[in-house]
């Protein structure tokens, strides 16, 4: 699985239109991420962590699930659940919302109010109904 992570982002840099290194220097880097990827792959199996984000959609699509297969089918479906279903960051939402990363996590953890306009523009983005948007529960700092 780390493999097929590692070439997936290989493939990705690829595109950016850079030319491949090919020094001692380049090897040495793929060997550390490919050896980053197989740690931190073996931890998601072991329960340890959970993978987030762009790195969720990826494992999904490797290995032909959906993401919310990925996740724990008794977690609730919380603003960071449809997140990750799109396989997005925190700091992806808040850029499509033109919010700081930090201010939209206030807005996910329930330390700050979801606006209506907020909440029309975040369910654009996450792809669901403003009705079908969790409410956070504002939660005192």
């Amino acid at each position: 699985m780390a493999h097929r992570l590692y070439e997936r982002e290989a493939r990705s840099r690829a595109g950016d239109g850079r030319p491949a290194q090919r020094s001692e220097e380049a090897l040495r880097q793929a060997t550390r991420r490919l050896n980053t990827l197989r740690i931190q792959y073996g931890s998601y199996e072991r329960g340890a962590h959970q993978p987030r984000g762009p790195m969720l959609r990826d494992l999904a699509e490797i290995l032909g699930v959906d993401v919310l297969d990925l996740l724990d089918p008794d977690a609730p479906r919380d603003l960071a659940v449809l997140r990750a279903r799109l396989g997005m960051s925190q700091d992806d939402v808040a850029g499509e919302l033109g919010l700081s990363r930090a201010g939209y996590a206030h807005i996910e953890q329930g330390r700050a109010a979801l606006t209506d306009d907020i909440a029309r523009r975040l369910a654009a983005v996450l792809k669901v109904e403003v009705r079908d948007l969790p409410q956070p529960e504002l939660r005192a700092r």
